[in-house]
């Protein structure tokens, strides 16, 4: 959302006080100029111990004060050398991509294999290729690399110049890969007052001075890689990486260059500008084909759908009226928003704006403002306690999207005060309601002949799982449907062929208001297995198909949930005459999970048998939105119970 005008005209703001307050002019030199290719380290090679990898991962920043062109510029380098141990990533070695050459912002660019002997051939750069995609235009160069050997080294270094980013940039530190060898570099004017913030156990920097210039060092060996294959863990936010942003000029403004204030206020001087005449004219026009529901949160989806269907986002444009948007069906993100807002007002409908960002893909640092808290947007409906996300095109309200829950954003709320409306900014975590689910399951079983098993099951699940299915009948066509009928039935029915289903509240109007509702009924003949004169019946596969957690590594990352799940199961189970169920006792389990005193996790099963009718309740929850990894241990017993669960098989022995 916080776009490059915005930092544009940050940058002139910053130049006019660097000019009163300097005299230092930089040219074209820049401190690592002159790196060139580094010699490949054999005990580096070993450190890796057979595993794909980087040997060295090097990146460099200069900002520099280039008064002559009137900007503030930024030198960058990325210099990687990259292990290849393994015959499937040498086979998957193709390209090399690079930046344009015909940019004139690029300034070097080197890349050579070091094969397992040793021998090195470097590119020369008339062997750089370009591909251009026809749908796009964009043009793509690289170096075709096929060929390389297992146990080569690939080496590429990059400098290029570009317009500096000074308020807010993120510098990730870690790879999918492990790194032997880490290294970045920030170098900056002395003039200027820089402040860097480290994340997820990032080691201290070094600070170094130079002439006219400060150079702050970090670095770091046996970097372990993020670990992308864990479940139920959000690896970005984990992740080793450097924040910073100018704060100051040394003489001028020396501190707190950029706070939460300046970046809102000018984001919602822009967004919430005076409409013309013709704005005014063309909302009125649009707004009056948006029918206004009985419910309050139907007319707001109203809103949005007809949003959404009517204006593409085109992240090239330029501000423009809002007829205009409307009449050739695209606009920039900001406009989007100006045009929501235009309507919501239409229809008197109360809102707060919220900026914000996706948890998963950015940090929101409240403590720490930049530009980056700034990367997308939410409205939040306080009597209606449900949030809109304006650019997710696969959701409507309410939105269940958890990258953004429990995240924090910046609530830009109107309030009156002495008869005049004023705007406050308050930080306040984003919580989605729609992140607990509620999964009601009642299950009718008749084992009377056991020749002809009966399986009746009606299921309700309300919240974020609920949405989940919705979504898919809203958003999808009809002829799709029988798809996902299917799926649903042979997942809840561990694989029943012969089934029937119905579901329910699917519509429009159902979604995220009513429950996801289905009876499925179906032959559970393959149920019954006999050894001798004794039947076993898999009583367990009911619950439908269960995880099973068998990672025996280390937990590395924090336990996270996409949803809080409360899951409330009975089972009827009409028994056989002159039959018993010998192994009841195994109906009885129960495993928890506490964090600090809390029960947040838990599954309990019990049984009660009157007048030949067996009566199972099982209870499963999970009652938590992030844990520490230090109960991993725990919480897979919790889950790991469902699973043992759904193996149950009942023991009919003839009385």
């Amino acid at each position: 959302m916080y776009d490059r005008k915005n930092r544009d005209m940050i940058k002139r703001i910053l130049l006019v006080v660097t000019v009163a307050c300097t005299s230092i002019v930089y040219g074209q030199e820049y401190d690592f100029k002159n790196v060139g290719f580094q010699e490949v380290s054999d005990q580096h090679i070993k450190q890796l111990d057979n595993r794909d990898g980087l040997l060295l991962f090097d990146q460099r920043n200069e900002l520099q004060l280039d008064l002559a062109s009137g900007e503030m510029i930024q030198y960058n380098m990325l210099h990687y050398q990259q292990y290849i141990a393994t015959d499937s990533t040498a086979a998957s070695f193709k390209k090399i991509l690079l930046r344009n050459t015909k940019d004139l912002g690029t300034l070097k660019q080197m890349f050579r294999v070091v094969d397992p002997q040793g021998v090195a051939y470097i590119y020369p750069n008339d062997s750089i290729k370009e591909v251009t995609n026809p749908h796009t235009g964009e043009t793509l160069m690289y170096f075709d690399v096929s060929g390389v050997k297992k146990g080569s080294v690939v080496e590429l270094l990059t400098q290029w110049k570009e317009p500096s980013v000074i308020d807010g940039q993120d510098i990730m530190l870690q790879m999918e890969l492990p790194i032997v060898e880490s290294r970045y570099e920030l170098i900056y004017p002395e003039d200027v007052a820089l402040n860097i913030k480290s994340y997820n156990g990032v080691p201290p920097g070094e600070e170094q001075e130079l002439e006219g210039k400060t150079k702050m060092v970090f670095k770091a060996d046996n970097v372990t890689p993020i670990p992308l294959n864990e479940e139920y863990a959000v690896p970005y936010k984990s992740v080793r990486f450097l924040r910073y942003k100018v704060d100051g000029i040394f003489g001028g403004v020396e501190k707190n260059m950029f706070t939460a204030k300046l970046f809102a206020d000018e984001l919602v001087m822009q967004i919430r500008k005076p409409l013309s005449n013709k704005e005014v004219e063309a909302v009125q026009a649009f707004a009056d084909k948006i029918e206004k529901n009985m419910s309050p949160l139907l007319t707001v989806r109203n809103i949005e759908y007809k949003i959404k269907g009517a204006v593409q986002v085109g992240h090239t444009i330029a501000s423009q009226p809002l007829g205009q948007a409307l009449e050739e069906h695209s606009a920039n993100m900001l406009d989007i928003v100006r045009l929501y807002e235009a309507t919501f007002d239409y229809f008197g409908i109360r809102y707060d704006l919220v900026l914000t960002t996706k948890g998963d893909e950015l940090k929101y640092d409240a403590k720490f403002p930049t530009r980056l808290n700034y990367n997308d947007v939410l409205f939040y409906f306080p009597s209606l306690d449900a949030y809109l996300a304006p650019f997710s095109f696969d959701s409507l309200i309410p939105l269940s999207d958890m990258s953004y829950h429990n995240n924090e954003g910046l609530f830009v709320v109107t309030k009156q005060y002495a008869g005049m409306e004023t705007t406050a900014y308050e930080n306040k975590k984003v919580v989605l309601n729609t992140f607990y689910t509620k999964d009601n399951f009642t299950c009718f079983v008749d084992l009377q002949d056991l020749n002809k098993v009966n399986v009746q099951t009606k299921h309700s699940v309300m919240g974020e799982r609920g949405i989940d299915f919705q979504k898919y009948f809203v958003f999808l066509s009809a002829s799709k449907h029988k798809e996902l009928e299917q799926f649903i039935a042979e997942a809840y029915s561990a694989g029943a062929t012969d089934y029937k289903i119905k579901v329910n509240n699917i519509r429009y109007e159902d979604y995220g208001i009513q429950p996801f509702v289905f009876d499925l009924d179906y032959n559970g003949n393959f149920l019954v297995d006999y050894q001798g004169d004794v039947a076993y019946v898999s009583i367990g596969k009911v619950i439908g198909n269960q995880v099973k957690l068998e990672d025996k590594k280390p937990r590395v990352l924090p336990i996270e949930l996409t949803t809080a799940v409360d899951y409330s199961r009975e089972i009827k189970v009409k028994l056989p005459k002159g039959y018993k169920v010998e192994n009841l006792s195994d109906l009885k389990m129960k495993e928890k999970l506490v964090v600090d005193g809390k029960q947040v996790g838990l599954f309990e099963s019990s049984y009660t048998l009157k007048a030949g009718e067996l009566t199972i309740d099982c209870k499963e929850v999970y009652d938590f939105y992030s844990i520490d990894k230090k109960y991993w241990e725990d919480y897979k017993r919790v889950i790991n119970a469902a699973s043992d669960f759904s193996l149950i098989k009942l023991k009919l022995v003839k009385k």
